[in-house]
């Protein structure tokens, strides 16, 4: 399995300094809105390939629900770092698998002249109309950023230039690194997205199990199924209902399709790691006990360690109960991640799960 043991993070969004040390497989991260805890897990994907600048383009593309051509892959880009500065620097550095990794990205913005031929080749140019006025003045001055991504694994080092402009449509050349490691991340909305039976039912045995968690939700539910759409020939995810027949797996509720990506997830990070951002987003209060149990126990299958974003204090607890602490007094591979900030600096404070519970019964905060 791979392993993130410790962390620090520079000027990532929100989150000017912060180290973090003591991690385990499972890791709670809580704290209050807009302390940067979205922003760790989205940090932490840079470690996927940390010396490829088409990843670096797909983490700043994280937080986008649904294609938007009004926001450019500029401003998307230049928001992962603080604002305010005239040189632009955030970096990441772990531990992992007993190796130190880490990714470092500087730069600088400023306004450049774009000609007709740079860009003829952008979309971004073509849908937003400005063809017009290249016609009339043979140029557009656009906002570039220009800068250098850095990775590092031991004592090696590596490090490419780029640059990123307004009208930026793609992640430019195919990317120069094959995936460095197994890191995925789960949004709190992309059960909406669908993919997630396809995943699953590539394995019989983990179909059956995943089926039954479903049954938690609708005790009708007896398959999985991924048919052909009449429509466009695209695959189409199912759920065979003993009621109801063959219905499309957008027809079922939100928390039958969130229980899916999760499980989806966990198989697809199998040896390495998950970053769930929101764990409990979709599901009601009612079905923590079912979602979540079956969350740990399948990253334990999968050999999995989860990084997960908690909001509310009974996902809190629910979780907590997954390690089933009163029945045995040694076993606790869950850390509880706390984060808070003030204007210069974030914070973090580590205590196993344990702990916490033990802190929390006897009267004390954690």
């Amino acid at each position: 399995m791979s392993k993130i043991s410790r962390f620090t993070i520079e000027g990532f969004r929100g989150v000017r300094e912060l180290e973090v040390n003591g991690l385990d497989r499972v890791n709670l991260i809580i704290g209050d809105n807009e302390c940067g805890k979205t922003s760790i897990l989205e940090a932490l994907q840079l470690l996927r390939a940390p010396g490829d600048v088409a990843n670096a383009f797909r983490v700043a593309r994280l937080r986008e629900n649904s294609p938007d051509p009004g926001i450019s892959l500029f401003d998307q880009f230049v928001c992962m770092f603080p604002r305010g500065r005239k040189i632009y620097n955030l970096g990441i550095s772990a531990t992992l698998d007993g190796h130190e990794v880490g990714c470092r990205i500087t730069g600088k913005q400023k306004r450049v002249i774009l000609n007709s031929a740079e860009l003829k080749k952008s979309a971004r140019y073509r849908d937003h109309g400005y063809a017009r006025e290249l016609e009339s003045a043979g140029e557009l001055e656009a906002d570039s950023f220009r800068g250098e991504l850095r990775s590092t694994f031991d004592t090696r080092s590596s490090s490419t230039t780029f640059e990123v402009n307004t009208f930026t449509h793609t992640t430019g050349a195919a990317t120069g690194e094959r995936v460095g490691q197994r890191i995925n991340y789960l949004s709190p909305f992309e059960h909406y997205t669908g993919g997630a039976a396809a995943v699953i039912a590539r394995n019989e045995g983990y179909k059956d199990i995943c089926i039954r968690l479903l049954n938690q939700f609708d005790p009708d539910i007896i398959d999985l199924l991924v048919l052909q759409s009449p429509l466009n020939n695209r695959p189409l995810e199912c759920v065979r209902h003993r009621t109801l027949g063959i219905i499309p797996l957008a027809m079922c509720g939100n928390g039958i399709k969130r229980a899916l990506a999760l499980a989806s997830a966990v198989a697809r990070s199998s040896d390495g790691i998950l970053l769930i951002d929101e764990v409990e987003a979709a599901l009601s209060k009612q079905r923590y006990d079912d979602v979540f149990p079956f969350l740990i126990r399948a990253s334990r299958a999968f050999n999995v360690q989860l990084f997960l974003t908690v909001q509310s204090t009974e996902a809190i607890d629910a979780l907590f109960a997954t390690q089933r602490y009163a029945e045995q007094r040694t076993a606790d591979d869950l850390r509880v991640v706390a984060i808070w900030k003030d204007e210069a600096q974030s914070y973090s404070h580590v205590l196993p799960g344990r702990a916490v519970v033990e802190r929390s019964e006897a009267g004390y905060e954690a």
